[in-house]
């Protein structure tokens, strides 16, 4: 199976939501076109509601296509659109916020063989996951789709 890893937020300032979604879809439909492609990404509240939308377009749910990693740290507030979020896969919670996410990132990038990555926005946590899999996958395709500050 091919998996295509995606690293996505939408800034709190200066964010143009509406490229980052069309950027979001663009790799949906990517994912969408392979009966062999499968989505991996570590389950952004942001961009939940636009991964969604784009699989609609496409007549499809999330759950056929994606993997999602998701960090025990935010249990308590994850929102309700991740319950169609089809391979779920849990990491611990670690002594502090950074801590629990390092070790998702971790597993998600470095438990996975990938065609590419695709990194959408401009948080720091996208900019953190594209260092890692660059560390962990130096030889795989990455697209840096959108970059806002």
């Amino acid at each position: 199976m091919k998996k295509i890893f995606l690293s996505a937020s939408v800034p709190e300032h200066n964010a143009n939501k509406e490229a980052i979604k069309e950027a979001v879809w663009e790799v949906v439909d990517t994912v969408a076109k392979d009966a062999e492609c499968r989505l991996v990404w570590g389950g952004h509240p942001t961009i939940t509601p636009m991964l969604q939308e784009g699989f609609a377009r496409c007549g499809m749910h999330l759950s056929g296509r994606v993997t999602v990693y998701l960090s025990r740290e935010f249990e308590d507030v994850m929102p309700a659109d991740n319950v169609d979020m089809g391979v779920r896969i849990y990491t611990e919670r670690r002594s502090n916020r950074e801590e629990s996410l390092r070790l998702m990132r971790e597993k998600m990038i470095g438990e996975n063989d990938f065609e590419e990555g695709v990194f959408i926005g401009g948080k720091e946590g996208v900019d953190e996951e594209y260092r890692m899999f660059r560390a962990m996958h130096p030889e795989t395709k990455c697209r840096i789709v959108l970059r806002e500050t």
